[in-house]
Protein backbone atom coordinates (compact mmCIF):
# COMPACT_ATOMS: atom_id res chain seq x y z
CA UNK A 1 0.00 0.00 0.00
CA UNK A 2 1.07 3.56 -0.62
CA UNK A 3 2.23 6.06 2.02
CA UNK A 4 0.23 9.13 3.03
CA UNK A 5 2.37 11.48 0.95
CA UNK A 6 2.01 9.13 -2.01
CA UNK A 7 -1.77 9.28 -1.56
CA UNK A 8 -1.68 13.05 -1.35
CA UNK A 9 0.67 13.29 -4.35
CA UNK A 10 -1.77 11.20 -6.40
CA UNK A 11 -4.65 13.31 -5.06
CA UNK A 12 -2.91 16.55 -6.09
CA UNK A 13 -2.07 15.12 -9.51
CA UNK A 14 -5.69 14.10 -10.10
CA UNK A 15 -6.99 17.44 -8.76
CA UNK A 16 -4.80 19.26 -11.28
CA UNK A 17 -6.18 17.13 -14.14
CA UNK A 18 -9.82 16.93 -13.09
CA UNK A 19 -10.26 20.63 -12.23
CA UNK A 20 -13.76 20.20 -10.75
CA UNK A 21 -12.73 19.82 -7.13
CA UNK A 22 -13.89 22.83 -5.10
CA UNK A 23 -13.53 21.85 -1.45
CA UNK A 24 -9.79 21.18 -1.21
CA UNK A 25 -9.66 20.65 2.58
CA UNK A 26 -12.31 17.91 2.46
CA UNK A 27 -10.90 16.44 -0.77
CA UNK A 28 -7.42 16.06 0.73
CA UNK A 29 -8.98 14.76 3.95
CA UNK A 30 -10.64 12.06 1.84
CA UNK A 31 -7.27 11.27 0.21
CA UNK A 32 -5.85 10.29 3.60
CA UNK A 33 -9.05 9.29 5.43
CA UNK A 34 -8.91 5.45 5.28
CA UNK A 35 -5.49 5.48 6.97
CA UNK A 36 -6.85 7.49 9.92
CA UNK A 37 -7.59 4.13 11.53
CA UNK A 38 -3.82 4.14 12.22
CA UNK A 39 -4.03 7.28 14.37
CA UNK A 40 -3.50 5.40 17.63
CA UNK A 41 -0.96 2.87 16.36
CA UNK A 42 -1.04 -0.14 14.09
CA UNK A 43 -4.36 -1.88 13.61
CA UNK A 44 -5.50 -5.30 12.47
CA UNK A 45 -6.78 -6.16 9.00
CA UNK A 46 -10.26 -6.50 10.54
CA UNK A 47 -10.21 -2.71 10.96
CA UNK A 48 -8.03 -1.65 8.01
CA UNK A 49 -9.80 -3.74 5.35
CA UNK A 50 -13.30 -2.26 5.86
CA UNK A 51 -11.85 1.27 6.07
CA UNK A 52 -10.17 0.68 2.70
CA UNK A 53 -13.10 -1.28 1.20
CA UNK A 54 -10.40 -3.85 0.58
CA UNK A 55 -10.57 -7.23 -1.05
CA UNK A 56 -7.71 -9.63 -1.70
CA UNK A 57 -8.77 -9.58 -5.37
CA UNK A 58 -7.68 -6.22 -6.82
CA UNK A 59 -10.51 -6.04 -9.38
CA UNK A 60 -13.04 -6.70 -6.62
CA UNK A 61 -11.31 -4.02 -4.53
CA UNK A 62 -11.78 -1.56 -7.39
CA UNK A 63 -15.43 -2.56 -7.69
CA UNK A 64 -16.00 -2.15 -3.94
CA UNK A 65 -14.97 1.48 -4.37
CA UNK A 66 -17.22 1.96 -7.39
CA UNK A 67 -20.17 0.63 -5.38
CA UNK A 68 -19.27 2.77 -2.35
CA UNK A 69 -19.00 5.84 -4.59
CA UNK A 70 -22.40 5.17 -6.19
CA UNK A 71 -24.09 4.46 -2.84
CA UNK A 72 -22.74 7.61 -1.18
CA UNK A 73 -22.97 10.16 -3.99
CA UNK A 74 -25.26 12.92 -2.72
CA UNK A 75 -24.95 11.72 0.89
CA UNK A 76 -21.34 12.70 1.59
CA UNK A 77 -19.40 15.79 0.51
CA UNK A 78 -18.59 14.92 -3.11
CA UNK A 79 -14.98 16.11 -2.96
CA UNK A 80 -14.35 14.15 0.24
CA UNK A 81 -15.96 11.07 -1.34
CA UNK A 82 -13.77 11.39 -4.42
CA UNK A 83 -10.65 11.69 -2.25
CA UNK A 84 -11.75 8.66 -0.22
CA UNK A 85 -12.04 6.38 -3.24
CA UNK A 86 -8.84 7.82 -4.75
CA UNK A 87 -7.03 6.73 -1.57
CA UNK A 88 -8.35 3.18 -1.83
CA UNK A 89 -7.83 2.85 -5.57
CA UNK A 90 -4.29 4.15 -5.14
CA UNK A 91 -3.61 1.38 -2.62
CA UNK A 92 -5.08 -1.25 -4.94
CA UNK A 93 -3.18 0.06 -7.99
CA UNK A 94 0.02 0.32 -5.95
CA UNK A 95 -0.38 -3.29 -4.79
CA UNK A 96 -0.96 -4.43 -8.35
CA UNK A 97 1.80 -2.45 -10.08
CA UNK A 98 4.41 -1.28 -7.54
CA UNK A 99 4.38 -3.62 -4.54
CA UNK A 100 8.08 -4.45 -5.01
CA UNK A 101 9.28 -1.15 -3.49
CA UNK A 102 11.50 -1.30 -0.42
CA UNK A 103 9.71 0.16 2.63
CA UNK A 104 12.72 2.35 3.50
CA UNK A 105 12.15 4.12 0.19
CA UNK A 106 8.63 4.96 1.37
CA UNK A 107 10.08 6.90 4.30
CA UNK A 108 12.64 8.60 2.10
CA UNK A 109 9.94 9.59 -0.37
CA UNK A 110 7.83 11.07 2.44
CA UNK A 111 10.76 13.04 3.80
CA UNK A 112 11.69 14.33 0.34
CA UNK A 113 8.14 15.30 -0.63
CA UNK A 114 7.29 17.13 2.60
CA UNK A 115 9.82 19.75 1.48
CA UNK A 116 8.16 20.22 -1.93
CA UNK A 117 6.03 23.20 -2.88
CA UNK A 118 2.90 21.12 -3.63
CA UNK A 119 2.88 19.93 -0.01
CA UNK A 120 3.93 23.18 1.69
CA UNK A 121 1.76 25.62 -0.27
CA UNK A 122 -1.37 23.67 -1.13
CA UNK A 123 -1.92 20.35 0.60
CA UNK A 124 -0.69 21.10 4.14
CA UNK A 125 -2.70 24.36 4.47
CA UNK A 126 -5.79 22.59 3.10
CA UNK A 127 -5.43 19.74 5.59
CA UNK A 128 -5.14 22.24 8.44
CA UNK A 129 -8.58 23.56 7.40
CA UNK A 130 -10.22 20.13 6.94
CA UNK A 131 -13.20 19.30 9.13
CA UNK A 132 -13.10 15.75 10.54
CA UNK A 133 -16.11 13.59 9.72
CA UNK A 134 -17.21 10.09 10.61
CA UNK A 135 -17.73 7.85 7.58
CA UNK A 136 -17.62 4.07 7.22
CA UNK A 137 -17.25 3.49 10.99
CA UNK A 138 -14.12 5.64 11.29
CA UNK A 139 -14.52 7.95 14.28
CA UNK A 140 -13.98 11.69 14.19
CA UNK A 141 -11.55 11.20 17.09
CA UNK A 142 -9.32 9.03 14.90
CA UNK A 143 -9.51 11.56 12.09
CA UNK A 144 -8.71 14.50 14.40
CA UNK A 145 -5.69 12.69 15.84
CA UNK A 146 -4.50 11.62 12.37
CA UNK A 147 -4.77 15.19 11.05
CA UNK A 148 -2.94 16.52 14.09
CA UNK A 149 -0.05 14.11 13.51
CA UNK A 150 0.18 14.62 9.76
CA UNK A 151 0.08 18.41 9.92
CA UNK A 152 2.86 18.53 12.54
CA UNK A 153 6.02 19.31 10.57
CA UNK A 154 8.14 17.20 12.96
CA UNK A 155 6.18 14.08 11.98
CA UNK A 156 7.87 13.89 8.57
CA UNK A 157 11.49 14.30 9.64
CA UNK A 158 12.18 11.05 11.45
CA UNK A 159 13.12 9.20 8.27
CA UNK A 160 16.42 8.30 6.61
CA UNK A 161 18.15 11.21 4.87
CA UNK A 162 18.97 9.32 1.66
CA UNK A 163 17.02 9.95 -1.52
CA UNK A 164 14.57 7.22 -2.54
CA UNK A 165 16.25 4.60 -4.68
CA UNK A 166 13.14 3.34 -6.43
CA UNK A 167 10.32 5.81 -5.87
CA UNK A 168 10.48 8.61 -8.39
CA UNK A 169 8.12 11.33 -9.55
CA UNK A 170 7.80 9.46 -12.85
CA UNK A 171 6.67 6.37 -10.95
CA UNK A 172 4.22 8.45 -8.93
CA UNK A 173 2.90 10.10 -12.10
CA UNK A 174 2.41 6.65 -13.64
CA UNK A 175 0.53 5.51 -10.53
CA UNK A 176 -1.52 8.73 -10.64
CA UNK A 177 -2.46 8.11 -14.29
CA UNK A 178 -3.60 4.57 -13.48
CA UNK A 179 -5.76 5.81 -10.60
CA UNK A 180 -7.14 8.71 -12.67
CA UNK A 181 -8.32 6.38 -15.44
CA UNK A 182 -10.06 4.08 -12.96
CA UNK A 183 -11.69 6.97 -11.08
CA UNK A 184 -12.84 8.56 -14.33
CA UNK A 185 -14.67 5.34 -15.12
CA UNK A 186 -16.60 5.73 -11.86
CA UNK A 187 -17.48 9.39 -12.05
CA UNK A 188 -18.12 9.47 -15.83
CA UNK A 189 -17.03 13.08 -15.87
CA UNK A 190 -13.40 13.21 -17.00
CA UNK A 191 -11.69 13.96 -20.25
CA UNK A 192 -9.47 10.94 -20.62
Amino acid sequence: MATILMHLYVGKYIKDKYKKIRDLPQYYLGCLYPDSVNAFGSVSSEIRYPAHLRSKDIDEWYENNNIFYRQNTGKINEDFLLGYIIHNITDAAYDRHFNYINRDDWKRFNQEQCKEEWWISEVLPALKMAVPVSVNDISETNVEEWLRKLTDSNYWFNSPEDKPKEITKNMMNELSDIVYKIVCGYINDCNQ
